[in-house]
């Protein structure tokens, strides 16, 4: 993951608890690494107030397919307490939640493409790539990668040699 250097990478296992994330995806979406490990989940992430912020108008959009992966990662393990909880978490503190995980959609895989409007890099646009991960079909890596030579390469560029810096 490391070397996609301008590309943010995280990898989610299926109740999208975020289990590892680049530089790129760090400084693009958020420190991840400033949360406690249990706290690092992406549909958790994605109904806050700053993946609203970063996400503009495709927030509930994105927040609804991250809803409908948990979804079908749940599927096959109600019973899993661990699952249960996150759930029951999300269900008590976020009407949004509610509303989307009572839609019933199930995702597997992502759109194709994100704007993103991050604070100080301005606005980004990426094409995003779902991966599974080969001996270990509960795991996806989700790359979001700006077009070759784009101002949105160069944007995630240079927030990642300013934190080098830094």
């Amino acid at each position: 993951m490391e070397l996609l250097e301008t590309a943010p990478a995280i990898l989610c296992d299926r109740r999208t608890d975020i289990l590892a994330f680049n530089d790129a995806a760090r400084l693009v979406f958020a420190d991840f690494t400033a949360l406690p490990a249990r706290q690092r989940n992406a549909v958790r992430w994605c109904l806050s107030e700053a993946a609203q912020r970063l996400f503009g108008d495709e927030w509930e959009s994105i927040a609804g397919e991250m809803v409908g992966m948990l979804r079908l990662g749940a599927s096959g393990h109600i019973n899993d307490p661990r699952t249960v909880e996150l759930i029951d978490e999300l269900t008590a503190n976020s009407p949004m939640f509610c509303r989307l995980w009572a839609d019933r959609r199930v995702s597997a895989q992502l759109r194709d493409s994100k704007t993103l409007h991050h604070p100080t890099a301005g606005t980004l646009q990426l094409m995003v790539e779902v991966l599974a991960v080969p001996g270990a079909p509960e795991q996806t890596l989700h790359v979001t990668m700006p077009k070759q030579g784009s101002r949105s390469e160069a944007a995630i560029q240079e927030l990642v040699s300013q934190s080098r810096i830094g």
